[in-house]
């Protein structure tokens, strides 16, 4: 809530001051949130860029590696659900703060790793540090815009892999080349470099992320008043249309099937994204920087998706039709990558990724057109956590599947028939029933 002074006035707000906390939240908070969302990024692919240097370190098979890359889930989905509730409570600067200075840390002693079974214990663990992160973000950025500009501004979010896809591959790169550097191998280097920022940037966000409008100072009183009066007057007609508690929010069938849905999310783009390395390695012997940069090449494909979808988002209410499209994408474009050669491949599986990958903006636009308060921190979180679960099983399957066929052709084939179920799943979306009052039709005045 804004401050009693603020709140007193904040009935009726006009539109000038409501665009213009708008504007300057899309230049003030945005930044900061896609500089979290980057380095959070890099942390989680740096593993799949280590891919090779990694196993061949510590002997892993590929069904291990799949479970190391997929264990980070296990613990982020676990406690997903209780992180953001905690976020709910005691706000979005403390716990995002808590979280990157948390999983930073242990992303830097995962260069401890020294076996398949260390190595697996520091990726769950990284993921109960990190746990509560992306759904936090989501949370706050509905508390921050109307709905009319929160598909735009999730947009601008999601733009966070496009950099650090342009970072991530370089710099992976450089790190890799210092093997041998201080008696470190390159992955030790990697996971010791890239986990500093979270914990430089956590001690910063903890003193300036404001958690709402009326905690910004670049915010001024009209701006602050209207913007907040606008995103709680929405709530209200969310709450309005149907009272969701927490409780019947995390039992609801509709975020259980979001979930379902989410799960086929993680499960192909998981799967993909740490096993891009191996992707490349059909193509011949590269050099290192080369492989790297060949790595980013679906990753910032997928990142133009995320903008292109999140415009389009901003554009029209038919979330649905726009998800079936990026996963009518990404179907096609895996079914082609199983049956091309490694170079088509790799631009197959780039195609795949820009429709997969780009609809996540379309999708977490329908939990917040269903959900409002405490109820969507914990629906939001819920979709997330019961979503990454896709994250555990997607890169152990294509591991075993790669292992037991020497191929990765029938592991696409397997993810575009995952897919494929999304498309199905998302046919049955309605998020509300015929005659309620829609979601777009804000009331200018608040309880």
């Amino acid at each position: 809530m804004i401050p009693a002074d603020r709140s007193e006035r904040a009935t009726n707000p006009d539109e000038a001051p409501v665009a213009r906390g708008v504007a300057l939240a899309k230049r003030k908070l945005i930044p900061v949130l896609v500089l979290m969302y980057v380095i959070s990024y890099v942390d989680r692919l740096n593993l799949s860029y280590a891919e090779p240097s990694i196993s061949r370190t510590l002997e892993l098979s590929a069904t291990a590696f799949g479970v190391a890359a997929g264990a980070f889930f296990l613990g982020y989905a676990i406690l997903e659900v209780p992180s953001n509730l905690i976020l709910y409570r005691v706000g979005a600067r403390k716990w995002l703060a808590r979280i990157m200075i948390t999983w930073g840390a242990v992303s830097m002693l995962s260069a401890l790793s020294w076996d398949a079974t260390s190595l697996i214990v520091f990726r769950v663990l990284l993921g109960i540090a990190e746990a509560g992160f992306v759904p936090g973000v989501l949370f706050l950025v509905t508390r921050w815009f109307p709905e009319r500009d929160r598909g735009r501004a999730t947009a601008l979010l999601f733009s966070a892999p496009l950099i650090a896809g342009m970072l991530g591959g370089p710099l992976a790169g450089v790190l890799l080349s210092l093997d041998g550097l201080a008696g470190l191998h390159g992955w030790q280097w990697l996971f010791l470099v890239e986990g500093f920022p979270a914990v430089l940037i956590g001690l910063w966000v903890i003193r300036k992320l404001p958690n709402h409008p009326g905690e910004a100072k670049w915010l001024d009183d009209d701006a602050a008043q209207a913007l907040q009066a606008t995103v709680d007057a929405e709530g209200a007609v969310v709450q309005g249309r149907e009272k969701i508690s927490l409780g019947k929010a995390l039992l609801d069938h509709r975020v259980l099937l979001l979930a379902a849905i989410f799960v086929c999310y993680n499960l192909v783009t998981n799967g993909v994204t740490f096993w891009l390395a191996a992707i490349v390695g059909q193509i011949g012997h590269l050099s290192a920087a080369l492989s790297s940069a060949l790595i980013t090449f679906p990753i910032l494909v997928a990142a133009i998706g995320l903008l292109v979808f999140g415009r389009l988002a901003g554009r029209t209410k038919r979330s649905r039709g726009l998800l079936l499209i990026g996963l009518l994408i990404g179907i096609v474009g895996l079914t082609a990558a199983a049956v091309l050669p490694p170079e088509l491949s790799l631009v197959a599986v780039a195609a795949a990724s820009f429709g997969a990958s780009g609809l996540l903006p379309v999708f977490w636009e329908l939990p917040a057109r269903l959900l409002t308060g405490q109820a969507a921190a914990g629906g939001i979180a819920l979709i997330n956590s019961i979503g990454q679960l896709g994250g555990l099983v997607g890169p152990t399957i294509v591991g075993a599947v790669k292992e037991s066929t020497g191929s990765l052709g029938p592991a696409f084939l397997m993810l575009a028939g995952v897919l494929a179920f999304a498309a199905l799943l998302t046919l049955f979306v309605r998020l509300q029933s015929s005659g309620s009052e829609p979601v777009s039709a804000v009331r200018t005045e608040t309880s």
